[in-house]
């Protein structure tokens, strides 16, 4: 996926802004908006907490987490074209 893609992708599955936690486990929050991600061991504040991932940081874990590959990162030679 293209970094395009993948940013698209992003914003479709965090949705405008959610969040989720309980006792005894991390709480979190996101927002489509800039991609933006919190969490800690209490409910994090969006308006006055810094987020823990924003933008291309969000798109760069998520390549790590999930492993997905650049298209230009991928170093197979074409079938087709010359060397």
């Amino acid at each position: 996926m293209t970094d395009d893609e993948l940013t698209e992708a992003l914003r479709y599955e965090i949705g405008e802004f959610g969040g989720g936690g309980g006792p005894d486990t991390v709480d979190y929050a996101y927002q489509k908006s800039g991609l933006k991600i919190w969490g800690g061991w209490k409910w994090p504040n969006p308006h006055t907490t810094k987020p823990l991932f924003q933008g291309t940081a969000t798109i760069a874990e998520t390549r790590r987490l999930f492993g997905i590959r650049k298209p230009s990162d991928d170093r197979q030679l074409s079938l087709f074209g010359g060397m």
